[in-house]
């Protein structure tokens, strides 16, 4: 048999790298270290002799250690990683996308001022100034309503409007915003609520009567005036079998208040309470 010149073997190579791999083996790498496995592999299994079915027997017999086939080589895991990469990129965008176009949509049906819209949207050169706008200070995010209605008062006296009467130029569905709430502290500092402590061990070690506490809420309430039946309320004392004033049971009946549906007191029916509390008190004391 003639030897094979390096000429023909340099042709076959070249024919099986064109048309056998792309179609056979894609993920082949053409490095060295693959071309020396397969040359040594020929040359012990094929006597040297290059041919397509030759090339092709020792790559299916080397593939487990041939780089992007067996062995993931770097360029293979670069490539794979940048692939990966772009797919996650096209994938954000295309959320975003999505999101902006939804966000969009029900901002024109239920939040735009009708004075901007023709045909439910807003003119080309109204949309052009609100993306512009998005685009420069909110890159790459995903819209809210929030930065649609800032992008219109910030450029309001620039954009298409169609009609500029009071209900035209209102933003629509606008909710009012939340009432304010006194925080537990406020609240104590304006008056409105009584310290859950009432001795006060940093500044003094007397006890502060809640009934005086409470009047000064009371007084609030009702726009400074005084309630007679409160004020007899708190007259109300009890004194123990040994005739002494029982203090700490009067400083329980100064807490008890009966109040109205709107939240004031009422002082008749606190007086009520607290005589029914002392007269208990009073049945049990000489019982005992």
């Amino acid at each position: 048999m003639a030897t094979q010149t390096d000429q023909e073997r340099t042709a076959v190579i070249k024919y099986w790298m064109d048309y056998i791999k792309p179609r056979e083996y894609p993920d082949l790498e053409d490095s060295p270290s693959n071309g020396h496995k397969i040359a040594d592999y020929i040359e012990q299994n094929h006597g040297g002799v290059y041919s397509v079915q030759n090339i092709s027997a020792a790559v299916k017999a080397l593939q487990s250690n041939l780089l992007g086939l067996g062995v993931v080589s770097p360029e293979q895991t670069a490539r794979r990683a940048k692939e990966a990469a772009a797919k996650a990129e096209a994938e954000r965008i295309q959320k975003i996308a999505e999101h902006n176009a939804k966000v969009a949509t029900e901002y024109l049906q239920n939040r735009a001022p009708s004075g901007l819209l023709v045909n439910g949207d807003f003119y080309p050169a109204t949309q052009d100034k609100i993306i512009a706008f998005l685009q420069r200070n909110y890159p790459s995010q995903q819209i809210t309503d929030a930065m649609l209605t800032e992008a219109i008062t910030v450029m309001w006296s620039s954009l298409d409007w169609f009609d500029k009467s009071d209900a035209a130029t209102q933003f629509r569905n606008v909710l009012p915003p939340p009432p304010r709430r006194l925080s537990h502290q406020a609240r104590i500092d304006a008056g409105l609520e009584l310290p859950e402590d009432l001795r006060s061990h940093t500044k003094d070690s007397a006890l502060k009567n809640p009934a005086e506490q409470m009047r000064k809420i009371v007084k609030k309430l009702t726009g400074g005036m005084e309630d007679p039946e409160l004020l007899k309320a708190d007259q109300i004392s009890v004194t123990n079998r040994h005739g002494r004033v029982d203090h700490g049971f009067n400083a329980k009946l100064r807490e008890i208040f009966a109040r109205r549906g709107d939240g004031t007191v009422d002082g008749a029916e606190t007086r009520r309470l607290r005589t029914a509390a002392a007269d208990e008190y009073e049945r049990r004391r000489n019982r005992g």
